[in-house]
């Protein structure tokens, strides 16, 4: 994949890991795994997660003390799933949001997301040409919006606002997979019905 510099990345080498004291996340492009380091059993030591799933894997910086330390920032990431009807999450804390285990989570996350979006976009193209990108209930601009998402590598570097800029090497412009899950985490419940509406039967089609 070539991106908005004109430069083309090379892919992820799987298997991709991150870990902290407490706790390493790896994923080898099928498979998510949740290691508790500090476990003292051997079972249960290890939650392992198929990528269909694994909803998102969310992320936010905030400060670690507020009014004190001198605004230094921690990061937080949650890894959330889908298993017998159910939501769950995993929360990761990581104390200084600029380190190189943060570095690596990111890239972990980035990696991820934009499989499970990947992994969507299979679903929805074997149902065949015109499908739809999400429930029937959605409306046809978010419909189109997350369509857009799907069906271009990085979506914001086709704003018309961006087309006069330059974009210097690693200039944050979202890939596919981060884009797409921002919109659905953006509208309330939006998620949840995208994961059921990929892993549920398709609607049949109307009588002609």
């Amino acid at each position: 994949m070539t991106n908005p510099n004109g430069v083309g990345e090379p892919p992820v080498p799987y298997p991709l890991t991150a870990s902290t004291l407490s706790v390493r996340l790896t994923f080898d492009g099928h498979t998510l795994s949740i290691t508790r380091r500090l476990w003292p059993l051997p079972w249960g030591r290890t939650r392992r997660i198929p990528l269909h799933d694994v909803m998102a894997i969310e992320a936010w910086v905030r400060e670690r003390n507020p009014g004190l330390d001198g605004g230094k920032t921690m990061s937080s990431y949650r890894v959330r799933r889908y298993l017998q009807a159910q939501q769950h999450s995993r929360d990761i804390r990581i104390r200084r949001s600029r380190s190189a285990t943060a570095d690596d989570f990111r890239r972990f996350q980035d990696a991820v997301n934009e499989a499970v979006v990947d992994h969507a976009r299979g679903i929805i193209d074997a149902r065949g040409p015109g499908a739809p990108t999400g429930p029937a209930h959605w409306d046809a601009g978010f419909q189109a919006t997350i369509a857009h998402g799907l069906r271009t590598p990085y979506p914001l570097a086709e704003d018309p606002r961006l087309k006069n800029l330059t974009l210097l090497p690693g200039w944050a412009v979202q890939k596919s997979g981060a884009y797409v899950l921002h919109q659905l985490r953006l509208r309330d419940g939006a998620l949840l019905e995208w994961h059921n509406f990929l892993h549920e039967p398709p609607a049949p089609s109307a009588p002609q």
